[in-house]
């Protein structure tokens, strides 16, 4: 079995809770490529070693409807080669 390492764990705010907040102009998709490139930005993770991208979402549907793990993960630049996967959990 291949060992799981964990370097860093990040959290977006939640962007569409009000049209007063801060954040309620940024997609589901701008939030977790930010997230993703912080993430590199804190490690110097060489996301080419990465094997997966699980990415926890609490509503899968409209905005957020699409596996965001795999669209971010190429729209923040990672390789091809990274897969990613979507997973709800309703906490």
């Amino acid at each position: 079995m291949t060992p799981a390492y964990v370097l860093e764990y990040l959290r977006t705010p939640r962007g569409k809770a009000s049209r007063r907040g801060s954040l309620h102009h940024l997609s589901p998709i701008e939030l977790v490529v930010a997230l993703q490139r912080e993430l590199v930005h804190r490690t110097g993770l060489n996301t080419a070693e990465v094997a997966d991208v699980v990415l926890g979402v609490a509503s899968q549907s409209g905005e957020q409807g699409a596996n965001l793990a795999r669209t971010a993960t190429l729209l923040a630049g990672w390789p091809s080669t990274v897969p990613g996967m979507t997973v709800n959990r309703f906490c």
